[in-house]
């Protein structure tokens, strides 16, 4: 940006009369570290006049005092020892958080104008959050309920900065396990791209990648319901100990009923296989650790694996997990190479 830009735009934001999209550049601006210099410069020039016109105006309201009663050292520096060039700039650095301060004030202003604009109607802007989670880490937050979230490797969840007074809508992409805070009046729901998962009060877990042909919630605590987005039937609940597991290419559902802790061990750090194909195994060590696996015999594919690895380095998993199949791996920066 310019500085005869940054010198405008400044100039309206101390007007209040900044435009929405000059709002959005002046927005766009704070994220360039080139640009925060010429804001930082315009404003200190501005604190600087206004200083200077002050101190102008004050010699004709102040006596100017005999030389013998003014303190020593004091031509030099204040009495707290803080320099002239020093004060224009903590004037600066003042005057750019008032800056921001406006911009936040402006920002739902802005909103509501827009919405207003859009739909002919006054309607809530909702602010919405975006979680992403890398291959290669994991990540827990709180949402404004209180509901605990922890997200896998390579997962996407939004959902608004605070809910409202009737519901408590998330979309998720990838897996999650959530720990939901129980609110009778306020249904917590998940949407997927095939299935919506509403509860009030419970533990599950989610498993809902783009590359996996099954999708699957396995419930740990409490009830949870299950709609299927394709079709209009009822919805399925789901209890303590049960999954459901939707196949995207047939769009058939099975519930199985079983232990479905191998589901969210991983929330521990744990890797709890069970009978798991092979196959399924490459994927969750290529999100886990965030590198591309080659298996050279595609015979390996057709074999499963039993095994629980804790907290394990990508060395030891693949030390015991090519044990346990009779095969050996290279690893090359990212690329790992799995043979017999």
């Amino acid at each position: 940006m310019l500085r005869s830009r940054a010198e405008y735009l400044v100039n309206r934001l101390i007007e209040n009369q900044l435009t929405s999209s000059e709002l959005d550049e002046l927005l766009r601006s704070m994220g360039n570290e080139r640009a925060l210099d010429d804001f930082s410069d315009v404003l200190e020039a501005y604190f600087t006049s206004l200083v200077e016109e002050s101190e102008a105006a004050d010699v004709f309201r102040t006596e100017i005092p005999a030389p013998d009663t003014v303190p020593s050292g004091a031509q030099a520096k204040s009495r707290f020892g803080v320099s002239w060039g020093n004060y224009t700039r903590m004037a600066a650095l003042v005057a750019l958080a008032i800056g921001f301060l406006g911009i936040l004030y402006l920002i739902p202003y802005r909103a509501r104008q827009q919405s207003v604009r859009d739909s002919g109607k006054q309607t809530p802007l909702v602010a919405h959050r975006e979680e992403v989670v890398p291959r290669g880490s994991r990540k827990s937050l709180r949402l404004a309920d209180g509901t605990y979230v922890k997200l896998n490797a390579e997962s996407k969840m939004t959902f608004p900065a605070a809910f409202d007074k009737k519901s408590r809508p998330v979309s998720l992409q990838g897996e999650a396990y959530f720990d939901v805070a129980r609110d009778k009046q306020r249904p917590f729901s998940i949407t997927l791209d095939e299935l919506k998962v509403s509860v009030l009060g419970t533990s599950f877990n989610i498993k809902s990648y783009d590359a996996d042909e099954d999708v699957a919630v396995s419930v740990r605590s409490g009830r949870v319901s299950v709609s299927i987005n394709s079709t209009s039937l009822p919805a399925v609940v789901l209890t303590r100990n049960e999954k459901l597991i939707f196949n995207k290419r047939t769009e058939k559902y099975r519930i199985v009923r079983q232990d479905v802790l191998p589901d969210y061990a991983w929330v521990d750090g744990v890797l709890l296989f069970d009978h798991t194909p092979f196959s399924t195994v490459v994927q969750t060590l290529e999100r886990c650790y965030d590198v591309e696996i080659q298996v050279k015999d595609k015979s390996l594919l057709e074999t499963s694996l039993t095994g629980r690895h804790l907290n394990e380095n990508l060395v030891s998993a693949l030390e015991s997990i090519c044990f346990a199949i009779s095969a050996k791996y290279e690893i090359k920066g990212r690329i790992v190479v799995i043979r017999k």
